[in-house]
């Protein structure tokens, strides 16, 4: 009785074992029509160095599309608050304009603090830019989402946000992450 007990079990892991199998199967030919944003993946920023980290949203850039993507100086060196510039064609009533973008790669633990955000208005006009963009390996605080939100023409993209584009520019991730 123990050995048809037995074998029995095995019975039952053995089907288990293969419906598993066809399960995964079906899982990998449906994967590729998948949308990005149900599957989770997560990025450890914290094995890039500010200069991965910075070439990295350079790369984003790109692939977004914008165009005459440039770095301003060095990494560590002091930039004013602007790491990249970019130019932006965008559909308006009159026809195709070119934007100027400027935007600043944080690359720390640190918080964005006020100061960082009361500057955009400064930094557009220094620059002469149509919009700011913000790209930070971390969480932003619920504080300083509402300042960024109350700015005009400012994105931005935190930890979460910087998950979903890197799904979604694969080729970027595996550069970076190896993925």
């Amino acid at each position: 009785k123990r050995i048809n007990a037995f074998l029995d079990i095995m019975e039952v892991e053995e089907k288990d074992c293969q419906e598993y199998k066809g399960i995964q199967e079906m899982y990998n030919k449906l994967l590729p029509f998948i949308s990005p944003e149900l599957l989770h993946e997560e990025y450890d920023f914290s094995k890039l160095d500010d200069r991965e980290f910075e070439k990295m949203c350079r790369d984003l850039l790109v692939d977004m599309g914008f165009q005459n993507v440039t770095q301003r100086g060095n990494t560590r060196a002091s930039d004013g608050g602007v790491d990249l510039e970019a130019d932006m064609k965008v559909e308006t009533i009159l026809g195709e304009q070119k934007q100027h973008w400027i935007f600043q790669c944080k690359h720390t633990k640190a918080q964005i603090d006020r100061k960082d955000i009361s500057e955009i208005p400064d930094l557009l006009e220094e620059f002469q830019a149509s919009g700011y963009g913000l790209f930070y390996s971390g969480m932003l605080s619920p504080q300083t989402m509402d300042r960024i939100k109350k700015k005009e023409s400012v994105i931005y993209w935190a930890k979460g946000e910087l998950e979903i584009l890197l799904r979604k520019y694969k080729n970027t991730a595996i550069r970076y992450f190896g993925m």
